[in-house]
């Protein structure tokens, strides 16, 4: 155990399941890596194995699956969700009406598999190229989405979404070392269609309150709670 974090067979024991688990729970965003530990081992941050127990001790339930989540996302956006059926769409819009941000954000975890890697600054252009900006890049890249999250863009690097099975065809592209706290997030969907038009916001949001930085999961929670109050109220 570290100050801050927990090794995947100690984080295994404490859930009760075995240590694939634990990884599969971390690409999902169940788990979060430690951020700033680099090497060999894998850091479960502290942080959010607690808040996973806390939310199952709460009775939470289990995340949606890849497609309700997206279908959450569009709702909040103003969206139709028009892939669920009438009778499903129902539900989840009563459903997500009565969340907070927390739950919300426990709610949605399953809508992407996260990979995280390293790699040079000459890749991150070329990388970005190939990505639906979300976060960070998606802050950077828009001032508009600057302005709505409070936040200045940076630079070096990429944060986006892409089909599944791309993240490892980037990898293996442009030599990336997998790092839990590296410059460059890959998140693959299997189902697209939500990210026509870009990023909604409050995925952009969902994925800025998953940040290791402060401000950034301060400002993605802000924004959740502003979007779901408003939606409680209309």
């Amino acid at each position: 155990m570290t100050m801050s974090g927990v090794g995947v067979a100690e984080a295994a024991a404490v859930l009760g399941v075995q240590p694939q688990a634990v990884r599969k729970m971390l690409r999902e965003g169940l788990l979060e890596y430690e951020p700033g530990l680099r090497g060999i081992a894998v850091v479960v941050s502290s942080a959010s194995l607690a808040r996973l127990q806390a939310m199952r001790a709460r009775g939470s339930g289990r995340p949606w699956s890849e497609r309700t989540a997206w279908a959450g996302i569009d709702l909040l956006s103003g969206g139709s969700a028009g892939w669920l059926t009438p009778q499903a769409r129902y539900r989840l819009r009563r459903s997500v009406e009565q969340q907070t941000a927390d739950e919300f954000l426990w709610s949605a975890r399953r809508r992407a598999s996260v990979y995280r890697y390293r790699g040079d600054a000459e890749a991150v252009p070329l990388i970005a190229a190939h990505v639906i900006p979300t976060a960070a890049s998606a802050v950077a890249d828009d001032a508009r989405v600057a302005a709505a999250f409070g936040l200045a863009g940076g630079s070096g690097i990429v944060d986006g979404y892409v089909p599944a099975g791309v993240a490892q065809q980037i990898s293996a592209a442009y030599a990336l070392a997998e790092d839990p706290g590296g410059n460059i997030v890959l998140r693959e969907v299997t189902f697209t269609e939500p990210l026509a038009n870009g990023t909604p916001m409050p995925a952009i949001a969902l994925d800025l309150a998953d940040s290791p930085t402060t401000r950034e999961r301060s400002a993605g929670m802000r924004y959740l709670e502003g979007v779901l109050a408003h939606g409680r109220s209309s």
